[in-house]
């Protein structure tokens, strides 16, 4: 692979293919605001780097030596367990919503048919 890159941040070419480089504040932004949106794979993927650089910098303070393949199945397989944690965590998260909804709908309902919800119905005389 033969990368080649202007003095200017203009263009990158990799192999006959052009691009135009983003700096890592901007792409990192991008992902982060990516899962606050809902994208389970980027949160996945942010979680699993945070992981990945807090035991860089574990790993350098305590002297402990990996080598690049570890570093990447390590992060790898993080990603992989971070997506099924997050896909587990949004299906539970996702009952609460639900519940309001329908509290929503009958309340709604309620309303409709001339009462208060929530309120005693008048006695009737």
């Amino acid at each position: 692979m033969r990368i080649t890159r202007p003095e200017k941040k203009s263009q990158i070419e990799v192999e006959a293919t052009r691009f135009t480089p983003l700096e890592l504040s901007e792409v990192s932004a991008f992902w982060l605001w990516e899962s606050h949106r809902g994208n389970k794979k980027a949160l996945a993927l942010c979680h699993a780097l945070m992981m990945e650089t807090l035991e860089r910098r574990f790993d350098s303070a305590f002297g402990v030596t990996r080598s690049e393949e570890e570093r990447q199945a390590r992060l790898t397989e993080r990603m992989d367990v971070s997506r099924e944690e997050f896909e587990a965590l949004a299906e539970s998260m996702a009952e609460p919503d639900i519940l309001r909804e329908h509290v929503s709908r009958l309340e709604a309902q309620v309303r409709r048919l001339g009462e208060e919800p929530l309120q005693l119905p008048a006695p009737e005389d």
